[in-house]
């Protein structure tokens, strides 16, 4: 008999689809996991704050902030030192990338294959975006929140021809 009492699920049978990300900073990833998940899955998402009731973790750097209760689906980790949060192994389904399946593996917490990939990705399709025939500027330059006032961002926001992608 199994000591896991049954998989908790971030979709309750009477509502919408419940799921945590980053609010704290304006941060496009975070912000776009209500229309990705709700796309996809057809149901409403509703942000919850806290890790207590069962949730979906997707887009974003959010690991650390795992829990039993999540379920973690392309999410990934911010930096190898901030923690890999408490999830249940069997309630990890994929993950952002082989850095983040590398560090669970280490830690005992992802005990079998799961895909890997960026649910962010899928933004563009599901919102109706097309990338432009023609760049607008020579360089892009899409900055983390932590490192915009780094000095090589800066020298580069500082070159002609560089525009600020500033989310």
């Amino acid at each position: 008999m199994s000591t896991h009492p049954t998989p908790p699920h971030a979709v309750p049978n009477d509502g919408p689809v419940r799921i945590r990300y980053f609010l704290r900073i304006p941060n496009v990833g975070d912000r776009v996991n209500p229309l990705v998940i709700g796309g996809l899955s057809g149901t409403a998402t509703r942000h919850v704050p806290d890790a207590e009731l069962p949730h979906l973790l997707g887009i974003g750097s959010l690991m650390a902030s795992a829990a039993a209760t999540s379920l973690v689906w392309g999410t990934g980790l911010l930096h190898p030192d901030a923690g890999l949060g408490r999830p249940r192994p069997e309630n990890i389904f994929a993950v952002r990338g082989p850095l983040t399946a590398a560090a669970l593996r280490r830690a005992g917490l992802l005990v079998r294959d799961v895909p890997l990939g960026d649910p962010g990705m899928l933004a563009p399709g599901l919102l109706g975006l097309a990338a432009a025939r023609e760049p607008r500027f020579p360089l892009g330059l899409v900055a983390h929140y932590v490192d915009r006032g780094h000095p090589a961002v800066r020298r580069l926001l500082a070159m002609p021809g560089v525009r600020d992608l500033d989310v």
